[in-house]
């Protein structure tokens, strides 16, 4: 097909506009059979995905030739409203909207990557998770688009040991010049900026402890010596919902463990916990939510 891809070498996303432009119909006959995880990259020679390439390329592709939707086969039965890690048993989330499985899947669940659902958002294509060995049954989780209805949780993502790093500027020239230069050295060292806060004079990271002295290092080639707080997670409490509403359900849960609102979207309230049994948090939260057996009804 040609894929053209965003960068050289390790590529993040393919090109959808490039792709498109280079697309050859007439090539497509039959029932086609197109590999994943490689395509051409911006120097021209072959460029490789990362993590997640071979969904994302199913799902560019289907958004490059205006699919009707698309199925990814799984060995799990759908996305979970919690990652099994925690060892906390849930059912499958049955119906997700795009900005809801994004953040979900940004932040813990190991069925997605981000950019798998990213190509279909701009479209409308509904993606499917069908289990391998479960054929004759329906899809198990189904993602498109987002519904306003009532504010309910769907999920809990969870990103233990974090670094919250703040820094103060002085120029607002160097920190627009010098900002864009830190991601990419982050990039380059494969340190994930798990959230970013800018505005003008202040810089507000986090990233994960275990890249924390790195991250460090890196943060005083362009700007003065952070200050650190670490914190025993970053939860995130997935579903849509307006501000007030989030608002609402923060205050109750910092009533009950003194937590640290960090950010809101359409999709997600984030927050930070101090709290040293993560666990007995989540298998709560869960509970509260009534995440272990209903949202598959």
């Amino acid at each position: 097909m040609g894929l053209r891809l965003n960068g050289s070498g390790k590529a993040p996303t393919v090109d959808l506009e490039s792709s498109k432009n280079n697309l050859d119909l007439s090539a497509l006959q039959g029932t086609p059979v197109i590999t994943g995880w490689f395509g051409q990259g911006v120097d021209g020679e072959l460029a490789l995905l990362g993590r997640g390439g071979s969904d994302h390329t199913a799902t560019a592709i289907a958004n490059i030739v205006d699919a009707e939707k698309v199925i990814l086969w799984k060995d799990v039965a759908g996305v979970l409203p919690i990652n099994p890690r925690w060892g906390i048993e849930t059912t499958a989330i049955h119906y997700l909207g795009y900005g809801e499985a994004m953040e979900l899947s940004r932040l813990d669940t190991p069925v997605l990557h981000p950019a798998t659902v990213e190509p279909l958002a701009s479209v409308g294509i509904p993606l499917e998770i069908m289990h391998l060995y479960r054929e004759k049954e329906f899809a198990q989780t189904v993602i498109g688009p987002d519904i306003y209805d009532e504010y309910r949780v769907k999920g809990v993502g969870c990103l233990a040991s974090v670094a919250y790093l703040s820094i103060d500027i002085l120029s607002l020239e160097e920190q627009s010049k010098n900002l864009g230069q830190l991601l990419v050295d982050f990039s380059n060292e494969d340190i994930t900026c798990w959230h970013l806060h800018s505005q003008p004079g202040e810089l507000k990271l986090i990233i994960s402890q275990h890249d924390l002295s790195k991250s460090q290092q890196i943060v005083t080639k362009h700007f003065q010596s952070p200050s650190v707080e670490t914190y025993s997670a970053m939860i995130s409490l997935v579903g849509n919902g307006t501000e007030q509403e989030q608002l609402s359900l923060f205050d109750e849960l910092d009533n009950r463990w003194d937590l640290e609102l960090l950010s809101q979207s359409p999709h997600s309230l984030r927050m930070l916990a101090k709290e040293i049994d993560i666990k007995s948090i989540l298998v709560e939260m869960c509970e509260r939510f009534n995440l272990c057996n209903t949202l598959h009804q």
